[in-house]
């Protein structure tokens, strides 16, 4: 068992709950728990339905637990509930996406972070029929350099009371510049996200903003797609490309969502609608709008 490998770094019931779903919950500081997810298995190309292993069930528990204490909450898991940039293609079942981003609405005054991995990207996507106050997803690159990635850490600041992540850093292995003899290269991609992309805080309504400036500033945009996103250039891409690509930050969650996004030309219906109009009014019936 896996679980058997960390047995020793486990109290009882984080031991439990991973060695039955992969998943657990830990107060990591006084006030904030981190609740680490097993979303493998909801992965868009498997054959489960419903709540396997209870895991979203034992999600809202416990999100109603720390509600309670008047604590907070970081949701961490490795595949995110979004459709990809490679594609791009869902990561998820079309159900267990619209789950997460209910569950991420419905407690979204107790998740001060949603962190996610798998995509070997970094990426901010701002969740649909959320408070423009809250936390995004934030899509972290790996160590790894398996798919023409430079290998990438985040150094996070977070504020003490509300546990909302209000910065961060990011630092990358340049591997063109690395060597057996020289060893790893280091670079400081950037030291602020808020400097780097001219953003006015981590939340919902600054990725939404993001979106509208990278489809308008070339250097936004440059820097967004050829330094952060996977460390190295990444070609030529066009009006249309880079629509589709805005698009990811804001629509990225159903094939009807980035379509009607690419349509419509922006992100947003109109300055005023930053970050979130008409188009986030409804809730997102995924079942309905895939097409």
């Amino acid at each position: 068992k896996v679980a058997d490998l960390w047995k020793d770094h486990l109290n009882e019931s984080e031991y439990n709950s991973f060695a039955y779903g992969g998943y657990l919950s830990r107060e990591v500081v006084s006030g904030l728990h981190l609740l680490v997810l097993n979303t493998v298995v909801y992965k868009a190309w498997g054959d489960i339905s419903g709540d396997p292993f209870g895991q979203f069930r034992w999600l809202e528990i416990q999100l109603s637990r720390i509600r309670e204490s008047n604590s907070k909450a970081y949701i961490h898991a490795h595949i995110p509930p979004v459709w990809d940039s490679w594609g791009p293609s869902p990561m998820m079942k079309d159900e267990f996406i619209a789950r997460f981003l209910q569950i991420f609405r419905d407690y979204s005054d107790v998740i001060s972070a949603h962190l996610f991995g798998h995509l070997h990207d970094n990426e901010l996507r701002a969740i649909p029929g959320m408070p423009p106050e809250s936390q995004p997803i934030i899509i972290h690159s790996s160590t790894a350099p398996c798919y023409d990635n430079n290998p990438f850490l985040t150094e996070v600041t977070y504020d003490f009371e509300t546990k909302h992540i209000t910065d961060f850093a990011a630092h990358m292995v340049n591997l063109a510049r690395s060597s057996e003899a020289d060893g790893m290269q280091w670079e400081v991609v950037f030291d602020s996200v808020l400097k780097f992309f001219n953003m006015t805080a981590v939340s919902n309504e600054g990725v939404a903003a993001l979106a509208h400036q990278m489809l308008h500033d070339d250097v936004v945009w440059e820097r967004y797609r050829n330094k952060w996103f996977k460390g190295v250039p990444q070609g030529s891409c066009n009006h249309h490309c880079r629509r589709a690509f805005t698009c990811l930050l804001t629509d990225g969650f159903s094939s009807y969502m980035l379509e009607t996004c690419k349509l419509r030309g922006s992100n947003i219906l109109s300055e005023q609608d930053l970050p979130f109009g008409v188009r986030s009014s409804r809730p997102v019936q995924f079942k309905r709008d895939y097409v």
